[in-house]
């Protein structure tokens, strides 16, 4: 039994062990989420003899596949570790339906298709012309859920396969009418609730007549935009709670508690041992400390802009996606590397979600006098639980909210 196990606590270790055929672990923010998966597989592997192979761990970020991975290894070493399917749910379909030959198109390769549509002969007449919104509408609609594809995202599927690339929203909807995806395996989603509706079949497909384990956290659902829906419980499952988080402190959680209230989310119980801190910023600038891991959290990309150019007291950094950039790789999630080379992280809440920083500035901010819809108030809790000592609440200038 690996250190972790040990260490692990009494609700922490009731979930990494239950023999239940289905289970959804409620875990809060800092709960330890990711060491009770990577505990879950070794207890699968060492105390039921269960084959490496039938073991699927799906999970949304390159970095949270790593994480895992890494933690799973040190508990059953690296060869076993090898023979697990540690994969986002992209990845994994990636592996059942890119044909030989080709491989899954760029952001910017995709982008372009999508945009090839509204120029050109094959353009309509303007009563019926198509909008780009419109079109990316209907793409995500198609990787949500599976409803008949609309003619706009088959034209542009074609337009893609005619250059051996396949798209990532296509990866999920392919695997699942036209792959024959081994099932029977013991499946771990990891932050369920924002599994899509085809994300969700995909993991019960992959599980029928395996074992599935949903570890979410309804607080955090705010990937309703791209199509996710509630994870609820199939009738019968088990339902195991993660109720400590080891993050932040009290001060922290006090803090996402009364935004949490406000919404209906459950309280979260900081750890007594760490001492955080929480404060507001109103001068318009934001002070940091170097050497210490910061992040600079806004609503939209406009708002990271100009946090860089205006806010910062040394060099920082918009983290967004490589548009020409492999999809699959592995630096793609470039955070670390800021980090590394001594500069602030800015980043939207939603590219940062699963992260966590020594130092939160959180630029978004409840409305004292018009209450934020759920949506809005779940974005900022989420902003909040990313701060593991220092939070502060920095104010954007009117126009720029």
């Amino acid at each position: 039994m690996s250190k972790d196990v040990i260490d692990l606590t009494c609700e922490q270790r009731y979930a990494a062990t239950t023999t239940a055929t289905n289970a959804v672990v409620s875990a809060g923010p800092g709960s330890g989420k990711t060491r009770v998966i990577a505990a879950r597989v070794e207890h699968l592997v060492r105390e039921r003899s269960v084959c490496p192979s039938r073991i699927a761990c799906l999970v949304f970020t390159r970095s949270a596949a790593e994480e895992i991975r890494t933690r799973v290894a040190q508990a059953v070493g690296p060869e076993v570790a090898s023979r697990v399917v540690i994969d986002t749910f992209h990845g994994l379909a990636a592996r059942y339906v890119v044909p030989p030959g080709f491989r899954v198109a760029t952001e910017a390769e995709e982008d372009a298709a999508v945009r090839s549509l509204l120029v050109g002969p094959t353009r309509r007449p303007s009563r019926e012309r198509l909008r780009y919104r419109d079109i990316r509408r209907a793409i995500v609609a198609y990787e949500a859920c599976l409803d008949p594809a609309s003619a706009v995202v088959g034209h542009t599927v074609r337009r893609l396969q005619a250059a051996s690339l396949v798209p990532m929203w296509a990866l999920v909807p392919f695997a699942l009418v036209g792959a024959s995806l081994a099932s029977g395996r013991h499946v771990l989603v990891d932050e369920a609730q924002d599994c899509t509706p085809n994300e969700r079949l995909l993991a019960t497909m992959l599980a029928r007549g395996g074992a599935l384990f949903a570890v979410l956290d309804d607080r955090q659902a705010i990937m309703g935009w791209r199509g996710a829906a509630p994870w609820e419980p199939d009738e019968g499952a088990e339902r195991i709670s993660l109720t400590r988080a080891f993050r932040f402190g009290p001060r922290v959680a006090d803090c996402a508690n009364v935004i949490a209230s406000l919404f209906g989310g459950e309280r979260v119980d900081g750890d007594v041992s760490i001492a955080s801190v929480v404060e507001v910023e109103t001068g318009g600038r934001i002070e940091t400390s170097p050497g210490i891991q910061t992040a600079v959290l806004c609503r939209t990309h406009a708002q990271c802009a100009y946090v860089v150019e205006h806010m910062c007291d040394r060099p920082a950094v918009h983290v967004t996606r490589d548009p020409v950039g492999d999809p699959f790789s592995r630096e793609a999630d470039r955070f670390d590397g800021v980090w590394r080379d001594g500069a602030i992280v800015v980043s939207t809440v939603h590219a940062f979600k699963g992260r966590e920083a020594d130092h939160v500035i959180c630029t978004l901010g409840p409305d004292t006098e018009v209450r934020p819809p759920p949506e809005e108030l779940r974005v900022l809790y989420v902003a909040i639980t990313r701060a593991r000592y220092r939070l502060t609440f920095a104010e954007l200038p009117e126009g720029i909210r």
